[in-house]
């Protein structure tokens, strides 16, 4: 049938060595089991699913065409791309690492349910639209730049030592923890949400304006403890 795709088993590995694999060959679907890593690129979008594994180490480059993560997916100190939609309904790892994900107008990463994205130990780069509906964790001594907007439906923190900055809009709850945060765009929270706090220390530039329950507040207002 023309909707299926290839599969990758539980004891199979993909590893791309500067390879690439167009549509053709799978479909327009790549199911994974397995694991895959490497450099290169995976035209077909990946589902990543059950005890699949999608791993990018050390300066690898990894390019998938799209990516549904009900899995696991670890990037350290490389970096991973997935040019369409990005969904992930498990977890995401950056350790020092660069994430890209969706076009300029289109795609992004959206952290769905109990999908948790985690970033930690190092420089952690974030570029594509995000929209977190499960937990986001900035932790382990890390400093997180998201590029792009962040909409925060749910849990979003940043420890102790750890830095999130964000130099596009960021709407929706608040951020808890005694971290540092950073924000360089609009900020719009929503009202009356129990997350709407600031236990950290924060910053902002002149240019930013800020809104709560779409109101706007002045900044001495939002930096009250």
């Amino acid at each position: 049938a023309a909707d299926r795709g290839g599969l990758i088993g539980e004891r199979g590995t993909l590893t791309l060595d500067d390879g690439r694999l167009i549509g053709g060959q799978f479909g327009p679907r790549l199911d994974n089991e397995g694991t895959i890593t490497g450099d290169g690129e995976i035209e077909p979008v990946v589902e990543n699913r059950h005890v699949g594994i999608v791993r990018v180490g050390p300066e690898q480059h990894l390019v998938l065409g799209g990516l549904v993560n009900q899995a696991s997916v670890e990037v350290d100190r490389g970096e991973l791309a997935v040019n369409g939609e990005f969904e992930n309904f498990a977890t995401v790892e950056l350790a020092n690492a660069t994430l890209r994900a969706g076009q300029p107008q289109s795609g992004g990463l959206s952290n769905l349910g109990g999908g948790e994205l985690r970033l930690y130990n190092g420089e952690n780069r974030v570029h594509g639209n995000v929209t977190n509906g499960g937990r986001l964790i900035v932790t382990g001594d890390s400093r997180a730049t998201f590029f792009d907007p962040v909409e925060n439906q749910v849990f979003f923190s940043v420890s102790a030592g750890s830095t999130a900055l964000f130099l596009d809009d960021y709407t929706g709850a608040g951020i808890v923890g005694d971290g540092e945060v950073v924000f360089a765009g609009d900020v719009n929270l929503s009202l009356g949400q129990q997350l709407v706090q600031f236990e950290y220390d924060v910053g902002f530039t002149a240019a930013a304006d800020w809104t709560v329950g779409g109101a706007p507040l002045g900044h001495d207002g939002i930096l009250s403890r």
